[in-house]
């Protein structure tokens, strides 16, 4: 993976971890409503060909972000075991791109590097998954999305039988895609059904 975004190409959209509250003049020459920061947030580089999952630190020091640390996520690195599920609808495709990069090595119980639709259907049925787990379940499993979303990348040897992460990277490219939009409007139309919660 090449890396030409750069920190100023990033959006930056994070919650303080420090309390906000207005301090003295008079307190010490570090109070200068500094808040530490700490998100991970999609970004898109400057030619808007490829997805990057930035994990970002630095302070904000009111006049602007000051990062001390930016990483690019390896998604072949990514075990599922630390992802965060929240249960609010995906806010856009590449949402759902992201969390199913994060999804996808616990989905994948025969750990060969595609998550085939049997996997899916197991998935789905499984109270286990909720929120946004459920939504990327139900959207790249969407059978109106499926055919065209496993052949976004020729990863496999013949056939290709599965969602791999490769064919979920290239969803967050294509995200105006036909099948992507299908697949993000089912994932949406999912949470809106259930509330949020698999198997209800």
């Amino acid at each position: 993976m090449t890396d030409r975004a750069t920190s100023s190409d990033l959006p930056v959209n994070a919650n303080s971890n420090s309390d906000t509250s207005s301090e003295s003049a008079s307190d010490s020459t570090n109070d200068s409503h500094e808040q530490d920061l700490q998100a991970t947030v999609p970004a898109i580089d400057r030619d808007e060909n490829r997805i990057y999952f930035m994990n970002l630190s630095g302070q904000n020091s009111g006049d602007g972000v000051f990062l001390t640390k930016v990483t690019i996520e390896d998604k072949d690195d990514l075990t599922g075991k630390d992802r965060e599920v929240r249960n609010e609808p995906l806010s856009s495709p590449v949402e759902l791109a992201y969390r199913a990069l994060h999804l996808l090595p616990v989905l994948d119980i025969d750990k060969d590097g595609i998550v085939s639709r049997t996997e899916f259907e197991g998935a789905a049925k499984d109270p286990q998954y909720k929120g946004t787990d459920v939504q990327v379940i139900a959207g790249l499993s969407d059978p109106s999305a499926w055919e065209r979303l496993i052949n976004f990348s020729n990863d496999e040897r013949g056939k290709e039988t599965g969602i791999s992460s490769e064919d979920v990277w290239t969803i967050a490219e294509r995200r105006n895609d036909v099948a992507v939009q299908a697949a993000y409007a089912a994932a949406i139309a999912n949470f809106q059904i259930s509330d949020g919660t698999a198997g209800h």
